[in-house]
């Protein structure tokens, strides 16, 4: 069957499929080809597979779930039913092309709905099912593009096989049902049927619940029918078909209210199924019905309104041709195109600022900004004070320069040249940084990926490799480098760490980082330790100045420096900043530990030696009583029962094993001190003359 979008990808995502659902995509195949429609519905609630064969359907027990599924099949547009404006807030933030389709709405029964200011305030068209609907969301979030498409089946649905009619007066309800109690008491019709059925009308129920069946005398109950339109060919055999809502000691009258400006299905099924309708306090719905049935709303008139429908005699053809869903496929057409025609976000690849500051970069910069010109979109370079070309570099690469006087503070730079980025996205390198080569394929790929990510994912970690100058890898780091404009600033005069508003999640791409000659990684430390000191003497109790400062001596291995440091850090921690994730100042549990480690082993004295061995123990164990799993740590623990085996034997490797299991604990997570572990052990078993054990250690 010819289709009118064949190249293009429609995703339904929806709570159930039944009812407008599985009427509404008798439009949609006119629009689509089977196996180019994605349906995701909760478990247990979606299509018959057998009807629809070639449909990708997936359902969903979390929103995750829906993400995902989305994500895979990329739709060009997603229908998204309000069953749950959450629905539609998933496919929004995801940036799909997206219609909101509104047959219900929990703000107009009164109810709080998280996602409605964000699903009814964006720009997405959409569809309603009723004009009162239409009106009320219109009226509180404003005027969008809309068409009203009534709950009506396919024409297709016409040809279905009727049943003769019962002996005697019967009339039928096919729906929800509720007890009294609740928001759903507008679905309790026992003290309604009791009319019928003390005036002789026999009263015959199809819940739409699976297995419901309250306790109302009287009542006729039947088993659920699932599906059109072998719904219709049931009703065909009573005389009138009921619908109305309970207003009788009502819970919510907001949800009474609204109900009443609802069209709901049944008019129309009973209509298609070529009985009369019999409504009581229906409201809106009342224009439609009295064109095919009785409406009253007064529960006394009920017996009797049921002989005058049952009397009626009408040609229900004619208006079972006027009301399908198929008048409404231009509406539908129209409100799709609208989407199509938009540019599909999720297909444009990301803008992006580079920011840098820059002094005396000249044999740096011009291999950083040559990787990036594939990747970015604009190059905007501050320079504090370069005495070589550096400025003239950054120009002639066409880069935007700016330049101001050095501050002696590193965010304060790093700050002032995001503030000039133009696009949505900035990413912040040094000059002795780099991309490596890639295609243009995966540059595309790359930027696409960051436009598709949602709104509260803010910052894009990469992988940052430290090569020395023969390019051997030294240090695999992630780092946050990559964020959404207006989202993050800087702190710290010299290690300037970035503060984040918003999730961060990894992306797949590298920067290669090359400051690590000898002459570099000197004026690094001069320039590093002489900010640092300033900070310190400002403020002699910044726990985070000296944390870096002690982290710096131990780097450049000026060890007696680095352990003061690291010392006045732990005193001047604030009261109750003692987790793991709080501050990186964690990491200086494991440094100090393994300079006493380093200390023992090189110390020849064995009352000096044991003395170094106990401090580092009182280093260790206090990071693991943070975090026991901490693998330095753990490593630092089995070096120590390594050592402490050598000089005791045995005896004490499995007491040390007992209480921290350190070595355990890393043979088993295959993490990156597996090697040195096992090596340490076996050392330790060798030396006490159990070279058994030590090759049990051999992988």
């Amino acid at each position: 069957m010819k289709v009118l979008f064949p190249d293009k990808k429609l995703a339904i995502v929806c709570f159930s499929w039944r009812g407008r659902r599985e009427k509404m995509i008798e439009l949609q195949l006119k629009m689509f080809k089977q196996k180019n429609i994605l349906v995701v519905t909760k478990e247990n609630w979606g299509p018959d597979k057998n009807k629809y064969p070639d449909f990708v359907i997936k359902e969903w027990t979390s929103y995750e779930h829906v993400a995902k599924a989305l994500d895979e099949f990329d739709p060009d547009i997603v229908h998204a039913y309000v069953d749950n404006t959450v629905l539609a807030a998933i496919s929004l933030k995801m940036k799909f092309p997206t219609v909101i389709d509104t047959h219900d709405c929990a703000e107009l029964r009164g109810q709080e709905d998280i996602s409605a200011k964000y699903v009814y305030g964006s720009d997405a068209p959409e569809i309603f099912s009723a004009q009162g609907m239409a009106d009320f969301i219109c009226q509180k979030y404003g005027e969008r593009p809309y068409s009203i498409i009534l709950n009506l089946p396919p024409e297709k649905w016409l040809d279905y096989e009727r049943k003769p009619k019962l002996e005697g007066n019967n009339i039928v309800y096919f729906g929800g049902i509720s007890k009294l109690e609740g928001k759903f008491g507008y679905r309790y019709y026992k003290e309604i049927f009791r009319h019928f059925i003390e005036n002789g009308i026999n009263v015959h129920i199809y819940p739409a619940q699976n297995g419901v069946k309250l306790d109302w005398p009287g009542c006729i109950w039947h088993e659920t029918i699932n599906g059109y339109p072998d719904i219709y060919t049931e009703l065909s055999q009573y005389q009138v078909g009921f619908v109305g809502y309970n207003d009788i000691g009502n819970a919510d009258r907001k949800i009474l209210d609204y109900c009443k400006i609802a069209v709901p299905n049944k008019a129309f099924d009973y209509m298609m199924a070529g009985i009369p309708t019999l409504s009581y306090n229906l409201g809106e719905a009342e224009k439609y019905v009295r064109q095919w049935g009785v409406s009253v709303n007064n529960t006394a008139d009920l017996p009797e309104a049921f002989y005058m429908a049952k009397s009626l005699k009408i040609d229900y053809s004619a208006w079972q041709k006027r009301f399908t869903i198929d008048r409404h496929l231009d509406e539908l057409v129209t409100i799709y195109r609208l989407v199509l025609e938009k540019p599909n976000e999720r297909r444009i690849p990301a803008k992006i600022s580079l920011c840098m500051i820059v002094r005396d970069e000249e044999k740096n910069l011009p291999k950083c900004l040559e990787s990036v010109k594939n990747f970015v979109d604009e190059k905007i370079v501050l320079d504090t004070g370069s005495s070589d070309n550096t400025r003239e570099i950054a120009r002639n690469m066409g880069a935007i320069l700016h330049s101001e006087e050095w501050q002696g503070n590193f965010s304060y730079h790093r700050n002032r040249v995001i503030a000039q980025a133009t696009h949505p996205w900035i990413m912040v390198m040094d000059a002795d940084e780099y991309l490596p080569a890639m295609k243009p394929d995966q540059i595309r790929n790359i930027k696409i990926a960051i436009n598709k990510m949602p709104t509260e994912i803010t910052g894009l970690s990469v992988e940052i490799n430290d090569v020395d100058p023969e390019g051997n890898l030294r240090l695999k780091q992630n780092g946050v480098r990559i964020f959404r404009a207006g989202s993050a600033h800087y702190q710290g005069i010299v290690h300037n760490e970035i503060v984040i508003s918003g999730l961060v999640v990894p992306i797949d791409l590298k920067i290669i980082h090359t400051g690590y000659n000898d002459d570099s990684l000197e004026k690094k430390y001069i320039r590093s330790e002489k900010l640092l000191q300033k900070r310190i003497k400002d403020k002699p109790f910044d726990w985070d100045a000296w944390y870096y400062l002690a982290n710096l001596y131990f780097e450049k291995g000026s060890i007696k420096e680095g352990m003061k440091c690291a010392k006045e850090c732990f005193n001047h921690l604030p009261p109750g900043m003692r987790r793991h994730s709080d501050v990186t100042y964690f990491t200086l549990y494991y440094s100090m530990a393994m300079v006493y480690i380093d200390s023992a082993i090189k110390e020849s004295d064995k009352s000096v030696k044991l003395y170094y061995i106990q401090e580092a123990i009182k280093y260790a164990q206090t990071g693991l009583s943070i975090c026991k799993d901490d693998p330095d740590l753990n490593f630092a623990m089995t070096l120590i029962a390594a050592h402490l085996t050598v000089i005791y034997g045995e005896q004490y490797l499995a007491n040390v094993n007992k209480e921290v299991e350190g070595w355990r604990y890393l043979l088993t997570t295959g993490g990156k001190y597996q090697h040195s572990v096992r090596s340490a052990l076996m050392g330790a078993y060798h030396a006490i003359g159990n070279p058994e054990k030590a090759m049990g250690l051999i992988e």
